[in-house]
C-alpha cells in the first residue's frame, strides 16, 4: 500500500509540473549578444510565446554573481530597456530580475517581448586565454519551440574551430542539440529540436588573451574615497570628548552600615547598577513590611509548596514615590490578602510601568550632572545622530563606501552614548560612594561588626534585607546571617498557624524565594498561535556560463 500511494505521489509531482510548464509556452527565443572591447555585452532579446493560462508577463534573471571554473565574479547591470512594455528592474537573492508587465493586468494568446540591457565583468581572464562563456537559454520553466542565436565579436581574428562550441541538456550535461557556425566576427547557430523546461544552451569561445584589453583591477575604497578620514577623526575626538567629560573619581571604599537616608531599597539597587531589575521591586515587599504597611506570611500546609500571603495593615503615605504606588495598588485592586502564586500573568504590566517611573524618579533626584545630561542625553543628540545616518546614505548613493560606514559607526556611537548612564552629580557620586560601601559590607563584612550591630539593634536584619535584595545579594545574606542566631523578622509569621507553631529562621529562609518572585512578578501569558556556477572553457557544461533563466508571473 506504501509503495502505491508513493507511486501516486511522485505521478502527482510529476503531473502539476507538467501543467505548471503548460501554463504558457515560447514558440521562439532568438538572442543577439555584441562582445565590446571593454569586456561588456550587450545583450537583445526577441520572444515570442502564448500564455495558455492569465499571466501578468514575464520575468527575465541576470545573475548578480556567476562563477566559472573556480573564478568568481560580480557582474553589473545597465542600459536594461524593453520594447512598448512596462517593466520594473528588481533585485531578489543572487539575481536581478527584468520583471516585464503590470501587475493589474493580465494577459492570455500570443505575445511578443522585445528586451536589451548592458552586462558587464562576464569575460574570465585566464592566463593563456580569455573565456567566454554564455548561457543563450538557462533553466526556464517551460517548454522552447525553437532558438537561435548570434554572437557578435569586436573584430575578426582567426578562431580555431575547437574554439568555440555549443553544449546543451539540463544543468551539467553535454548535449549538442544545437549547431554552432562562424562567419567573420559572428558565431552563430539554432537549437536543432524543442527544448524541455529546465534545459540549457550554453555557447563557450576561447578568445586570445590580448583581444580584450584586461579590466584594471577595482580601485582600493580608501583611494576612491578621500573623506574617510574625517568621519574617523570625529568618531576619536567625540568618544575622548565625551570620556573627558564624564570621568569621575571614585575614590578608596570603606565599609558603610546602613542605607542613605530617604532612599527606598528600590532607589538603591537600581542607581547601584544603573538599570532597574525585578528585584528592585521585590525589595519594595520587605521595606513596606519594616514599615508596618504590610505583612508577609507563610504557610505550614505542604501542598501550599512554600506559597505567600500579603496582608495590607494599612495604606501607603500621601508623598510615597509612583512607582510604589504603582505596584501596591496592583497588589491590593480588591483584596487586602493576596497569594503570591494568584499575581502569576497579571502583575507583569504593572511592574514594566513600574521601571519607567522608577527610572523618573532617580532623574528627580540630583543624583546626576545637568550639563553632561543636557550635552550627551538629551533629545538633540539623537537629531544629531539621525542626521548622521541621512549622511551616511548619502555617501553610500555616492560610492564613498568607507566614509559611509564611518558615519554610520559615529551615528551608532552617539546612540549608544545617549543610552549610557549620565555623569553623577556631586551629590550622586556621595550616594554612589555610599552604596559601594553599604555592598561591600553586606558581601564581606567583618562578622564581628555585624555581630555587634545586631547587639545595637535587633531589628537590623530586617532593616538591611531589603537593600540586600537590591543588591542582588539576598541569598548570601540570609545564608551569612544564620550563624548569627537570629530570629525570624518580626513580620514575618504563619497564616492560620497551629496553636503555639511559629516560624523560624530556617523558615523564613526557605519561603521567601527571591528568583521565584521575580518570575512571578514577570510572568505573561502565552501569546495565541496563530547564483550560476559552471565547468571551465573547454566543452564545459550545460548551464554552466553566465546568464540567467525566466519565468512568467
Amino acid at each position: 500500500m506504501k509503495r502505491i500511494l508513493f507511486l501516486l505521489f511522485v505521478i502527482a509531482s510529476l503531473y502539476s509540473k507538467d501543467l505548471k510548464s503548460q501554463a504558457y509556452t515560447i514558440q521562439n527565443y532568438d538572442v543577439n549578444v555584441s562582445i565590446n572591447k571593454d569586456g561588456s555585452i550587450d545583450i537583445n532579446e526577441i520572444i515570442d510565446l502564448t500564455f495558455e493560462e492569465e499571466r501578468r508577463g514575464i520575468k527575465r534573471d541576470v545573475p548578480k554573481k556567476i562563477e566559472i571554473n573556480g573564478i568568481k565574479k560580480r557582474t553589473h547591470l545597465s542600459n536594461v530597456s524593453v520594447k512598448d512594455k512596462e517593466y520594473k528592474v528588481l533585485s531578489e537573492g543572487n539575481d536581478n530580475i527584468i520583471r516585464i508587465g503590470n501587475k493589474d493586468k493580465f494577459l492570455t494568446g500570443p505575445q511578443r517581448y522585445e528586451l536589451s540591457y548592458t552586462v558587464s565583468n562576464t569575460l574570465i581572464f585566464e592566463e593563456d586565454h580569455i573565456a567566454f562563456q554564455y548561457n543563450v537559454i538557462n533553466g526556464w520553466d517551460t517548454t522552447i519551440d525553437h532558438v537561435s542565436y548570434n554572437i557578435e565579436l569586436p573584430e575578426d581574428i582567426d578562431i580555431r574551430y575547437n574554439n568555440y562550441v555549443v553544449i546543451t541538456g539540463q544543468t551539467g550535461g553535454n548535449e549538442r542539440n544545437a549547431s554552432i557556425t562562424r562567419d567573420g566576427v559572428n558565431i552563430f547557430g539554432e537549437s536543432v529540436k524543442p527544448l524541455s523546461p529546465e534545459e540549457n544552451i550554453t555557447v563557450a569561445i576561447k578568445l586570445p588573451v590580448d583581444y580584450i584589453a584586461k579590466p584594471p583591477p577595482p580601485v582600493p575604497l580608501y583611494k576612491k574615497d578621500k573623506t574617510w578620514l574625517i568621519p574617523l577623526a570625529f568618531i576619536a575626538w567625540f568618544i575622548g570628548f565625551f570620556r573627558r567629560r564624564s570621568k569621575i573619581e571614585i575614590g578608596e571604599i570603606s565599609d558603610v552600615h546602613f542605607p542613605p537616608d530617604g532612599f527606598s531599597p528600590a532607589e538603591v539597587g537600581a542607581y547601584y547598577d544603573n538599570k532597574v531589575n525585578t528585584q528592585d521591586i521585590i525589595s519594595l515587599l520587605p521595606y513596606w513590611a519594616n514599615k508596618g504597611i504590610i505583612k508577609i506570611l507563610g504557610s505550614e500546609d505542604p501542598e501550599m509548596n512554600d506559597d505567600l500571603f500579603f496582608s495590607k495593615i494599612k495604606e501607603l503615605p500621601h508623598n510615597t514615590p509612583e512607582y510604589e504606588k504603582v505596584i501596591f495598588d496592583a497588589l491590593f485592586t480588591n483584596e487586602d490578602m493576596i497569594l503570591l502564586s494568584e499575581l502569576k500573568n497579571k502583575i507583569y504590566s504593572n511592574t514594566y510601568k513600574s521601571f519607567s517611573k522608577l527610572r523618573k524618579r532617580l532623574k528627580q533626584r540630583e543624583l546626576y550632572d545637568e550639563e553632561n545630561y543636557r550635552m550627551f542625553h538629551s533629545g538633540k543628540l539623537i537629531w544629531g545622530a539621525a542626521m548622521l545616518v541621512i549622511l551616511s546614505v548619502i555617501c553610500f548613493i555616492n560610492t564613498w563606501i568607507i566614509s559611509g560606514i564611518l558615519i554610520a559607526v559615529a551615528a551608532i556611537t552617539i546612540f549608544i552614548i545617549h543610552f549610557l548612564t549620565p555623569k553623577k552629580s556631586e551629590k550622586g557620586l556621595y550616594i554612589l560612594r555610599q552604596l559601594l560601601g553599604l555592598e561591600k559590607f553586606l558581601k564581606d563584612g567583618d562578622p564581628s561588626k555585624t555581630s555587634e550591630l545586631l547587639k545595637q539593634d535587633p531589628n537590623y536584619f530586617e532593616k538591611l534585607f531589603p537593600y540586600a535584595i537590591a543588591f542582588g545579594l539576598d541569598q548570601s545574606w540570609m545564608n551569612k546571617m544564620e550563624s548569627f542566631d537570629i530570629p525570624p523578622p518580626y513580620w514575618f509569621g504563619y497564616h492560620n498557624p497551629s496553636v503555639g507553631r511559629k516560624p523560624s529562621y530556617g523558615d523564613f529562609s526557605k519561603s521567601f524565594d527571591v528568583p521565584k518572585m521575580k518570575s512571578i512578578f514577570t510572568s505573561q501569558p502565552a501569546a495565541p498561535s496563530s547564483g550560476s556556477t559552471g565547468g571551465g572553457f573547454s566543452g564545459g557544461s550545460a548551464g554552466g556560463g553566465f546568464g540567467g533563466g525566466g519565468s512568467s508571473w
